[in-house]
C-alpha cells in the first residue's frame, strides 16, 4: 500500500501535565509511550533535558538507555532557539549557528536522525547549516506552526530554498495545528471560564456556520462584553477551513510531522483538526516518515487525562490509516 511505511511516534511534550506535577518521571513517560503502542519518540530538550542546551553525556546516555529498555526508536531531538536568553538583545546569527551545531552534535551522538528547529533560524541561516547537518547525517527540520502557513512570505523563502538546494538534510516539519477548522472541547471549556456566555457563543457559532465574518457575527450578539469580543476574535482568527492542497508541497520536503491534536472523543473523532482527510492525503502523497502525536489540550483544560487522549489518538490514526 502506498504510504505503508508511515510510523506512529509521540512527542513526550504530550505528557506535560503529568510530568510537571511529577506524576510521571521521565522513565514513566517513556514507558507509557511504549505501552500505548508508539514506536518512536521526540523529546523537547528545553523541557525535559537537564542542563539544556549543554546536557551531560551521563544524562543523554541514561535517556538513550530508557528508549532501548522500552523498545522505542530515538526519532527527534526537539531544539529551541532561545532568542530571549539575554535581556539586551536577540541572539546573533553566529550564536544561532553555534547553538544549532550543538544540537546537531547531540542528536548525532545519541542516534536521533531528526532535529526540530524553529523559524527563528531564518532561511539564510538554515542554508548555512546544510553542510553541518550533512556531515552528521542528521535531518534538520523547521517547524511550520500556526498561525503561519506555507503562504507566509518567510515560508515562501524556505520553500524556494528547499527547491533550489534539493538537500536531503533540511526541510519542513508541518504541525497539524495549521489545519484546525473548528473549536475543540477544551477551547469551549476555557471560553466559558473566561466569561463567554452560552447564548452569545451559540449566536457566534450559528453566524460562523452561515459564513459571516467576525464583525457581522458579533453584531448579532446581545450586548457582548469585552471578554466575549476577545474570544470571538480568537474564534474567527484561529479556526478556518483547512487548505489541504497545502499538504503536497509540505510532504515533498518533509520526513517528520507533528500530529497536533486537542481532544479526541470516545468515538475516536477529533473535531478540530480534520484527521479523516489529512492522513489519507499524506498517505496517498507517499509520506513514509514518523507522525508524532502531540497532545496540546492541556493548554486549555488541565483536567483532561492526557494519557487517555493519546490512547484515543493512536487508535484513531490506526483506524484511518488501516493499521489497526
Amino acid at each position: 500500500m502506498k504510504g505503508s511505511k508511515i510510523q506512529l511516534g509521540v512527542s513526550l511534550y504530550s505528557f506535560t501535565i503529568d510530568y510537571f506535577l511529577e506524576k510521571y518521571s521521565i522513565e514513566a513517560c517513556v514507558a507509557k509511550a511504549a505501552e500505548l503502542g508508539f514506536t518512536g519518540v521526540e523529546i523537547v530538550a528545553a523541557m525535559m533535558v537537564p542542563d539544556y542546551p549543554w546536557p551531560t553525556d551521563a544524562w543523554m546516555t541514561y535517556f538513550r538507555g530508557l528508549l532501548d529498555k522500552y523498545g522505542l526508536a530515538p526519532v527527534t531531538y526537539s531544539a529551541y532557539i532561545d532568542m530571549g536568553q539575554r535581556t539586551d538583545r536577540d541572539m546573533t546569527e553566529a550564536e544561532i549557528v553555534q547553538s544549532t551545531v550543538n544540537d546537531l552534535d547531540i542528536a548525532s551522538r545519541y542516534g536521533f536522525p531528526v532535529v526540530r528547529t524553529q523559524h527563528a533560524i531564518s532561511p539564510e541561516i538554515l542554508e548555512k547549516m546544510v553542510p553541518y547537518a550533512a556531515k552528521r547525517d542528521v535531518w534538520l527540520g523547521v517547524e511550520l506552526h500556526a498561525p503561519h502557513t506555507i503562504h507566509v512570505p518567510v515560508w515562501q523563502k524556505y520553500f524556494a530554498l528547499f527547491d533550489r538546494l534539493g538537500s536531503d538534510h533540511i526541510g519542513i516539519i508541518p504541525d497539524f495545528g495549521v489545519f484546525q477548522e473548528h473549536p475543540h472541547k477544551p477551547w469551549f471549556t476555557q471560553a466559558a471560564e473566561l466569561g463567554m456566555r452560552a447564548q452569545t457563543l451559540e449566536v457566534l457559532l450559528a453566524a460562523r456556520k452561515e459564513g459571516l465574518g467576525e464583525e457581522a457575527a458579533v453584531a448579532r450578539t446581545k450586548a457582548p462584553t469585552d471578554a466575549e469580543r476577545r474570544i470571538a476574535h480568537e474564534l474567527f482568527k484561529d479556526f478556518k477551513p483547512a487548505r489541504l492542497e497545502d499538504l503536497a508541497p509540505m510532504v515533498k520536503h518533509s520526513k517528520y510531522m507533528h500530529g497536533k491534536f486537542y481532544y479526541v472523543d470516545e468515538n475516536l473523532k477529533e473535531n478540530c483538526v480534520p484527521y479523516d482527510r489529512i492522513l489519507p492525503a499524506i498517505r496517498d502523497l507517499g509520506f513514509e516518515g514518523f507522525i508524532a502525536s502531540e497532545y496540546e489540550g492541556h493548554q486549555f483544560d488541565e483536567s483532561i487525562d492526557g494519557t487517555e487522549q493519546l490512547t484515543r489518538h493512536i487508535a484513531m490514526e490506526k483506524r484511518i490509516l488501516g493499521l489497526a
